[in-house]
This record gives structure tokens, C-alpha cells and sequence, in this order.
């Protein structure tokens, strides 16, 4: 499932149960020169949705993951992500989470 935002950019939509922990994962080489990377990233999830821990992959520094657990039954609950790039770049994002029991 995916969902556009306001740039055009189609961002992912997953579904998770709220008692889970998982991880989502996402490159931005499309959206960095071809000597850029990422230098930081934050994410904020909203409502009960938890962040567990985040980073830019050292391996490829154009890839980000996040975990988060919680979440309501029947929400798409927002997440916002920011990055930064050695070049000074700077954008934000926002996926989403729906929460649905297993």
C-alpha cells in the first residue's frame, strides 16, 4: 500500500499489529546527488505509535530504518521523517502505519 504526498512522492503505508515490534526501511538515493549521503535522520511517529530506535544504515548511508511498537486498531497513524545530507540537504516525509489486529 502507498500513499502520495504533497511533492508527488509516493511513500509506503504498512500495516502492523500493535502489540508488535518491527522495523521499516527506506532508501533516499533518489532523492540525493550521486555524492551525497545522509548525516542524520529523526522520526516522529504520532498518537500511541512508539519509536524504538533509529539510524542510517553505515553501510549505505542513503538507506534509514526505524522500529516502532503500539499503535490504535483502525488508525493510520503518521510518521514524520526528516533527514540531513553531507551537502546540506534537508527534507521531510511522512509514511504511515495502520494498525490492525492479527
Amino acid at each position: 500500500i502507498t500513499s502520495r504526498n504533497s511533492n508527488g512522492v509516493e511513500m509506503p503505508v504498512w500495516v502492523k499489529d500493535p502489540d508488535s515490534a518491527l522495523d521499516y526501511t527506506l532508501r533516499w538515493n533518489n532523492h540525493l546527488a550521486p555524492d551525497d549521503e545522509l548525516t542524520r535522520v529523526e522520526h516522529t511517529p504520532y498518537g500511541p505509535l512508539r519509536l524504538i530506535s533509529e539510524g542510517i544504515n553505515p553501510e549505505d548511508p542513503s538507506m534509514t530504518q526505524f522500529w516502532t511498537k503500539g499503535g490504535t486498531p483502525g488508525i493510520n497513524h503518521p510518521v514524520l521523517m526528516r533527514w540531513w545530507s553531507k551537502k546540506g540537504r534537508q527534507d521531510d516525509f511522512t509514511c504511515f502505519i495502520q494498525c490492525e489486529n492479527n
